[in-house]
């Protein structure tokens, strides 16, 4: 073969080849908006959370950790809500699951923490095997494991169960004083009911059978909710701690819950969602990133947050995403 530009075209277009993400391949986005129910001036000087008249427009993206386009909804599976906060020009991401741990707090045991969830090359169930074996070697990992294994785990719905923060955030008020925080979004059922059980309960036959019926059951659920305008709502809580304490390991290992007695949630504002994302069930070009943040809200930075940053933002520039 002697025609180089050829050989240069097909290189281009391979490369011109839409990459998938690396995990939460499996999603939807849709939009929305927050509004604070208070003013939280005393804690943090962004804008977003100091006026309960202010409202706040956010770009929402659902998705599984684990799996493929294809992957069914009910696999047992990390369910995962990253919320992109538009705010005076400054952009503010919030990324969250259902699982309030994570499985390790340590970097370097990132790459072989995620290998155990893959039976093969391609997802079709976590390797129980591999999984509890490393669970067993990693005593951190077991509160994380349990909860995954729980009902948690197999969970049909993105918008009727609890999120949580998976980074520790630091809010600064006017004068300096900082505090450690973290989040949580409680879903608002549609009739207003706030003791309603957040999260829809179903057996592992019941997951199997709903997996082959309607393997996108979480997914349309969202887009049906907002197309009959039966939208979405979640309240968001947040713990605080004084950063102070940011030297005791409790309350920076990601494995470990904060106590409730200790620091309680305090519900603080209200986000509806509202339209599907620019008429598309799910934009491949959205990113979030946990570097992302606004004046008066940091990121906790240690080496988690640094790696985990870089892997979201290496990811999103693969795939062509304009940073």
């Amino acid at each position: 073969m002697t025609d180089f530009f050829i050989v240069e075209e097909i290189q281009k277009m391979i490369k011109g080849l839409p990459k998938p993400r690396l995990f939460f391949k499996k999603g939807v986005s849709v939009r929305g908006y927050f509004r604070p129910y208070m003013s939280l001036k005393d804690y943090t000087k962004a804008a977003l959370f100091m006026d309960q008249n202010e409202v706040t427009p956010v770009t929402v993206r659902f998705s599984s950790m684990l799996g493929d386009i294809g992957t069914a909804d009910t696999r047992r599976n990390i369910k995962c809500m990253a919320v992109k906060f538009h705010s005076y020009g400054e952009v503010y991401d919030m990324i969250c699951q259902n699982i309030p741990v994570l499985m390790t707090n340590d970097i370097n045991d990132l790459s072989k923490a995620t290998d155990t969830y893959r039976t093969r090359a391609y997802f079709d169930g976590i390797n129980r095997k591999r999984f509890w074996e490393y669970i067993s070697d990693h005593n951190a990992s077991i509160t994380f494991a349990l909860m995954l294994y729980s009902h948690m785990g197999l969970a049909y719905s993105f918008v009727d169960i609890n999120m949580f923060s998976v980074n520790t955030y630091l809010m600064m008020n006017n004068d300096r004083h900082k505090c450690m925080v973290r989040f949580k979004w409680v879903p608002i059922s549609e009739k207003l009911n706030r003791n309603a059980d957040p999260d829809k309960v179903i057996t592992v036959n019941t997951a199997e059978f709903i997996a082959g019926y309607d393997p996108d059951i979480a997914v349309n659920e969202i887009i049906s909710r907002i197309l009959t305008k039966r939208f979405p709502m979640f309240e968001l809580h947040v713990q605080m701690i004084p950063v102070s304490k940011a030297g005791n390991k409790k309350y920076t290992d990601r494995t470990l819950l904060w106590s409730e007695n200790e620091a309680p949630y305090m519900c603080v504002g209200m986000m509806v969602l509202d339209q599907i994302d620019d008429g598309r069930i799910d934009d491949p070009e959205l990113y979030f990133l946990p570097a992302n943040t606004v004046e008066g809200i940091e990121v906790y930075l240690d080496e988690m947050s640094q790696i985990y940053d870089f892997l979201l933002r290496s990811e999103a520039m693969e795939r062509g995403a304009e940073l």
